[in-house]
């Protein structure tokens, strides 16, 4: 018997041990409250994008191009900067506003030529092979150069600043025509073409050097009075003459320039006289010796260094 109360007993503390470990009942509804509420903090909420927005932005394929803007005269005008690729591919314009010496433009990437115009088409300027040559009196070619653009990245230096070559030199821009010349009756002509002038042969300048002492290097400019252009020629020491070639006819005022500031111009006291160079023909006797202190004569272009 006493076995037997013993064996009960234990069976009875069992039973009760293991009613206090069994789980309490739980309510489906808090569980899966309880497993949305995980979830939802640790899945990131989706972003909503507007119908058709791109969620990834494509790569650039523009590249950025810089440069000077130069003009020979003592001011930059108004004018108009392209930028053509090529061969026969896009061609993107840059205006440039009165004394803008610089410009930057985003390109698609490529090979491009650059040049510049003035309203009309009359005058324009280019990045040619004379710009890295220096634009001196040896730098005789002025063909375009050619430039690459890569994307992202940045061509610098494509200066816009030779306006020195001859007529053909800067290309029109793509469906660009010459400006037409009006008759006497003042009505355009639209069935011909404009008409070139009688004898544009270019002609020279020639005239001796003297100056106190010997002669040092020189600049010596002979600016055109009719279209704003002007041609120069570096000197070398103890040069006693000069001649400024292939240049157009018209009418040309001539100054020299010393390293010193000193200036001496054809001029009657500080009065420059009017050259005119005649078609295919050398105007002689313009001689430079009678020099002044700086700021006399027109000012030295500052595109222009000493030889």
């Amino acid at each position: 018997m006493r076995t037997i109360r013993i064996t009960v007993s234990l069976m009875l503390g069992l039973a009760a041990l293991a009613a206090c470990m069994s789980p309490a009942p739980v309510d489906s509804r808090v569980l899966a409250t309880s497993v949305a509420s995980t979830l939802a903090a640790i899945v990131p909420a989706p972003t909503l994008v507007p119908s058709g927005t791109p969620t990834l932005a494509a790569p650039s394929t523009d590249g950025l191009v810089t440069g000077k803007v130069c003009y020979p005269s003592s001011g930059i005008p108004p004018m108009t900067a392209y930028f053509q690729q090529v061969p026969g591919g896009v061609l993107v314009t840059v205006p440039i506003a009165q004394d803008q010496s610089s410009y930057s433009a985003n390109l698609p990437m490529g090979t491009y030529t650059g040049y510049a115009w003035r309203p009309g088409f009359a005058i324009g300027g280019s990045y040619s092979k004379a710009v890295p040559c220096g634009l001196g009196a040896s730098c005789t070619d002025h063909g375009l150069l050619e430039f690459g653009v890569t994307a992202g990245l940045t061509t610098a230096n494509i200066d816009l600043c030779d306006w020195y070559g001859q007529p053909g030199d800067v290309p029109l821009p793509l469906g660009v025509t010459p400006v037409v010349t009006p008759t006497a009756s003042g009505t355009p002509t639209d069935a011909t073409p404009a008409a070139a002038p009688t004898d544009s042969t270019p002609g020279a300048i020639e005239g001796s050097l003297s100056y106190p002492g010997s002669v040092p290097k020189l600049v010596i400019v002979a600016f055109n009075l009719d279209t704003s252009y002007w041609w120069w020629l570096g000197t070398g020491d103890g040069w006693a003459s000069y001649e400024i070639a292939d240049i157009p006819p018209g009418r040309y005022q001539v100054v020299a320039y010393a390293p010193n500031g000193q200036e001496a111009a054809y001029a009657s006291g500080t009065s420059a006289k009017t050259v005119t160079v005649n078609p295919g023909a050398a105007t002689t006797g313009i001689n430079l010796s009678d020099w002044r202190p700086a700021g006399t004569f027109q000012a030295r272009p500052g595109e222009i260094n000493y030889p």
